[in-house]
């Protein structure tokens, strides 16, 4: 039997870890009973894969899951901010954008101009770790 092993170390929780990449079921549950023959602790084996534990269940998640939970998560709170600080900057500077609009089409035009930039704020952070730009591009143009 043919095994490829990967070892690694996890910095984060430092601990070893062997893994081992099998053709088929029957050779897994083969290397797992050497594995119990030659006095492995078993509950440090684990058997991954369809009818076994999921990588998510063992901890190897997709980087770019909780990258998109944080990226909506921030656009929840900075979107809103960054309207009210785009409208309180305009309100204190009196800035006008497009004097056309008035006070008050100026004022919204800083809120909006703000919200964009909270938008962006989450966008960027997403980006920063580990989204890919095609994601993040769509996050930004599609609503769930």
């Amino acid at each position: 039997m043919s095994i490829k092993l990967r070892l690694g170390f996890d910095a984060v929780m430092n601990m070893n870890y062997v893994i081992a990449v099998l053709a088929d079921r029957i050779q897994a549950e083969a290397a797992y009973s050497e594995l119990e023959k030659e006095g492995f602790p078993m509950p440090q084996v684990s058997i991954l894969g369809k009818g076994y534990k999921s990588a998510d269940e063992f901890g190897f998640i997709d980087p770019k899951q909780p990258a998109r939970k944080q990226a909506k998560l921030m656009a929840f709170w900075l979107v809103p901010f960054g309207f009210l600080g785009g409208w309180l900057f305009n309100v204190a500077t009196q800035y006008q954008v497009i004097p056309a609009a008035g006070s008050l089409g100026n004022h919204l035009i800083g809120g909006l101009l703000g919200a964009i930039g909270g938008q962006w704020a989450a966008f960027l952070s997403a980006a920063g770790s580990g989204w890919s730009w095609a994601v993040a591009m769509r996050f930004l143009t599609v609503t769930d």
